[in-house]
Order: structure tokens, then C-alpha cells, then sequence
């Protein structure tokens, strides 16, 4: 190999280094600090601290210092044990102690005279719950939060305004999309929960901005960008362990942003297998009807209701590989949309259709396949309802009304008509009125947008030694949707767009911890 190509080898592997430390630097802020003395209050220096996950068996050591303080960070949410021992004092044990997402908690330990084989345990529920390390405002969204407090199509981002310093309304639109907040111009919340392809959720933090928020993903960035405030991974509800909502101030790393920072822990596998599995169901049968849409709109079954059918499967799956060192975590959401509105136009008649000169171009678009309607049903058809009073241009017929007849030849320009005095803006009846109906008035399905989409997550931790842990995480999701465009089409069936897109994230992260306070 040629020195040249050596050197570069070897500054992209720096290079690569580099952006990993960064990275793993961010994934876990958590920690357990405080102070250790003796039941008289005197400092208590060189005792020993030992800090063990309760769900991985990992753990981290710290000596104290001459004012008998001790600090482990870098950990991530869960139970922990606390263990503190020092030749000439019983040995201290405080199980339980919960260590919320990028919190570092404060646990200040009292030690009593006696032999170190001697042992004091504790429960941790017995601490008090406040953070009191620092004044920052934040909050936590937990696992429990996650699972069971109601979001819109299983978005876990839809609980962000539930923490301190947080404001939004979580309020939808008639058809289901969110309602922005005012002066915001970009994506928009989630229309597809966690499928959608940017994710703005509509919140505001200290009167910030939604364009200010961030957000994290184990500790990497998953920012949109194009549009700021927008994530480009929701994770789904099984995969997350905890939600980390920072406010202010914050810490030198998060100066970027203005708004919330929003740092999401994903579910990683333990020690005890464990698994969950759920169903949501959106059914139209489970729906009112408001059978009354106004004095001038005919009654319609499904004029005021709504008809999607949304199936939404989800579940997660946990297990050591191998105790204390490797683990594996699975999750999936599942989610199809299906269903249909009816729908009320005016179109052609078969018979107007029938009409048309062959070969013209308005018989080839009626050929075309998809040009009908879903379930089509004829309403009551009259010139009146169409709007139409003039019987000179419009006339009531059997099976609907009659407007005139096809006229001219390919390629030829037909003159509009003489207006009868007063009539400046008169129709024109083309060839006249030849009681044949050209348009009626029917009701038929139109095609909301449908959905078959799933997200896959899956995550593996390996405790390779006591100082170093590799996690790979990823998240895969195919995405299909059949849609009309808004606004500017009908219901005939070949209006119908069709998309396939993919969405994938992978993180690989690798942590080796110098001391309790510096990786």
C-alpha cells in the first residue's frame, strides 16, 4: 500500500472517530451524583461507589473526593443499585433508584461506623422524586406515559406538550390533519403518526418558535434539513423507553436551538425477557351520523361521518443473548388505513357520453379505464337543483337534464351564440336541446387516502467489557399510499396518485468510559 493512501486511510478513520465520540457523547447525560458522610455529618473521603443497572447487570465505579463527593454519569434510564463501602463502615445498598432520561439525580449517602461485611439496604422509592441538582426547566415523558396516555396514531411526540414550559393544543382539522399554530409555515404535525416524513410537532417552548425545536435520537440528531423543528424519525410508542423535554437554559452542546429540546432513549433489550403486544381500532361502525347537512344538500347515510377504517398493530419483544453482556431488542407498528366518503357531483350521462363523435378526443377520454365513478347512485336531477332556471339553456328530462347536443366537426371552432337582449353571459347549448340528459346528479365512494405502512425498530447492546458498550440501533419503514390530490380532481378512478417510499435510520455507537465522568 502506498504511503499516500495510508494517510488518507488513516485521517478518515480519524475523521470517523471523531464524529463517533461525538455522537456517543450525546447518547446518555443521566447520572447519579451527591455526597457521602458519616452519621454525625463529617465528610466521608475514598469511599467507594458502585452504580449497577438493574436491567443489564453494566456497571460503573467512582471513588469520593476530599469533600466526599462522587459523581457517575453517562447512564442510561432505568433502575439502578447504589453501592457505597469503606473499610470501617457497614456497607450501603439503595435499590430502586430511578434514574430518569438526561437527568442527572442527586443521592447523598449517610454511613454508619461498623464492619464493611456488615450490610444497610434501602429502597430507592424512598428518595425524594425532585430534581434539586440544577435549575433548569424540563420534564420527562416516561414509559408508562408512553403506553398508556392517548396519541394520535400512535405519535409519542403527540405528549410533548404535557411538560413543563411546553404549550400546544394537539388539535386536528376535520379531515384529520393537525392545526398548525399561527405563524407557522412549514410541514406541519403528523397527518401519518409515526410514518410521517418530516414531523413538526405543533408545540411551543418559552414562546419560542415551532421552528426552534430539536430533536434526538439516542443522542443523534434527527432534524429535518429543509424545515426547521422537524423531526424526520417518530419512533413508535414500543420502542421508546423515555422523553427528555429541555426548556432552559441548556448546557453548551444544545446552544443551537431556542426552542425545546426533545431527546428520545429507545427501548433496549435486559436481563428478563419481555414483550407486549396491542391493537387499535378506528371503525366507522363505532361512529355517529349526522344525517343533516344543510337546507339545500340531499340526505345522505354518510353525508356527516366518517368512514376510515384504521387497523393499527403494534408489539416489542426483549431478551438477554447473553447475560450481562448481550441483549436484543425488537418492535414494530403496524398501522392500514381503508375506507370511503360519499361523495355528490354533477357528471356526463351514458347517454351524452354515446353522443360523441368517434374518435374525438373527449370519446377517448371517456374510454379511458377508470373514467367512472365507485359505487355510483343517481339523485334527483333537475335544472333547478343545478342552478339553472332559464329553460332556454336547460331542461329537465328523463334521467336527468338536458343542456344542449354535440356540435361541429374535429377541428373546426364553433361560434358562441348571439345573447338575447339582457342576457350578456348566456350559455351555450351547442348543437340546442335535443331532450337527450347530458349531466345528472350523482352520489358515489370517493377514495380518502389509505395507508399500509410499517415501522420496524430493532436494537442490540453488547457490554463488551467494563469500560466499553457498542449499541446498534435502526429503524426501518416502508411506506405505501393511494391518494387524490386535493381540490383540483374528481372521484373518477383513474385519478388515484400511488406512492412507495422507505424510511431508514441507523445508529452505531460505541462508549468507552475513562473515568465516571469523562468517555
Amino acid at each position: 500500500m502506498s504511503l499516500s493512501k495510508l494517510f488518507l486511510r488513516t485521517i478518515l478513520l480519524l475523521v470517523g472517530a471523531v464524529l463517533f465520540v461525538t455522537a456517543v457523547h450525546a447518547q446518555f447525560r443521566a447520572g447519579i451524583q451527591g455526597t457521602v458522610t458519616d452519621s454525625t455529618g463529617a465528610i466521608v473521603k475514598g469511599a467507594k461507589i458502585t452504580v449497577t443497572s438493574q436491567e443489564t447487570g453494566a456497571s460503573q465505579e467512582a471513588i469520593t473526593n476530599d469533600e466526599g463527593f462522587y459523581s457517575v454519569s453517562h447512564l442510561g434510564p432505568g433502575l439502578y443499585t447504589i453501592n457505597a463501602s469503606l473499610t470501617g463502615f457497614k456497607t450501603k445498598i439503595i435499590k430502586d433508584v430511578q434514574v430518569a432520561a438526561e437527568e442527572m439525580g442527586g443521592v447523598n449517602l449517610i454511613l454508619d461506623a461498623g464492619a464493611v461485611t456488615e450490610q444497610i439496604t434501602v429502597n430507592g422509592d424512598t428518595i425524594p422524586a425532585l430534581q434539586t441538582e440544577d435549575g433548569s426547566i424540563s420534564g420527562t415523558i416516561s414509559e408508562q406515559q408512553v403506553q398508556e396516555l392517548p396519541q394520535f396514531r400512535g405519535d409519542p411526540f403527540e405528549l410533548l406538550r404535557l411538560t413543563p414550559g411546553v404549550f400546544g393544543l394537539g388539535a386536528r382539522s376535520s379531515n384529520g390533519n393537525a392545526a398548525n399554530l399561527p405563524n407557522y409555515a412549514g410541514t406541519g404535525g403528523s397527518i401519518f403518526g409515526i410514518f410521517q416524513t418530516e414531523n413538526s410537532v405543533q408545540v411551543s417552548a418559552g414562546g419560542q418558535r415551532v421552528d426552534a425545536n430539536g430533536y434526538e435520537v439516542d443522542g443523534v440528531s434527527s432534524n429535518s434539513q429543509r424545515h426547521g423543528g422537524a423531526t424526520v424519525l417518530t419512533p413508535n410508542s414500543e420502542s421508546v423507553k423515555e422523553v427528555k423535554v429541555e426548556v432552559s437554559p441548556y448546557s453548551a452542546e444544545n446552544g443551537h436551538n431556542a426552542g425545546a429540546i426533545v431527546k428520545t432513549i429507545t427501548q433496549n433489550g435486559t436481563n428478563s425477557p419481555h414483550g407486549s403486544f396491542g391493537f387499535r381500532l378506528h371503525s366507522p361502525g363505532l361512529n355517529a351520523t349526522q344525517r343533516w347537512c344543510g337546507p339545500t344538500c340531499t340526505p345522505s347515510k354518510d353525508n356527516a361521518r366518517d368512514n376510515i377504517l384504521s387497523r393499527d398493530y403494534f408489539g416489542s419483544v426483549g431478551a438477554p443473548i447473553l447475560k450481562n453482556k448481550v441483549f436484543a431488542f425488537f418492535s414494530f407498528d403496524h398501522m392500514r388505513t381503508s375506507g370511503t366518503n360519499r361523495n355528490q357531483n354533477w357528471v356526463e350521462t351514458p347517454q351524452f357520453v354515446s353522443s360523441l363523435p368517434s374518435g374525438s378526443i373527449a370519446a377517448k377520454l371517456f374510454a379511458a379505464k377508470g373514467s367512472g365513478f365507485t359505487n355510483q347512485t343517481v339523485l334527483p336531477s333537475t335544472c333547478a337543483i343545478l342552478g339553472v332556471n332559464d329553460t332556454n339553456f336547460c331542461r329537465d328530462v328523463s334521467g336527468g337534464v338536458d343542456i344542449g347536443s354535440p356540435t361541429g366537426s374535429a377541428g373546426t371552432i364553433v361560434p358562441n351564440p348571439t345573447c338575447p337582449a339582457g342576457l350578456p353571459n348566456c350559455l351555450s347549448t351547442g348543437g340546442g336541446l335535443d331532450g337527450v340528459p347530458d349531466l345528472q346528479h350523482i352520489e358515489y365512494s370517493g377514495k380518502p387516502d389509505s395507508i399500509n405502512a410499517t415501522q420496524f425498530n430493532g436494537r442490540l447492546d453488547y457490554n463488551a467489557t467494563s469500560k466499553d458498550t457498542v449499541s446498534f440501533v435502526i429503524f426501518r419503514s416502508p411506506f405505501l399510499k393511494s391518494f387524490l390530490p386535493g381540490g383540483w380532481v374528481d372521484g373518477r378512478q383513474y385519478n388515484t396518485f400511488n406512492s412507495d417510499a422507505q424510511h431508514d435510520v441507523a445508529t452505531l455507537l460505541w462508549t468507552r468510559t475513562i473515568n465516571p465522568t469523562m468517555i
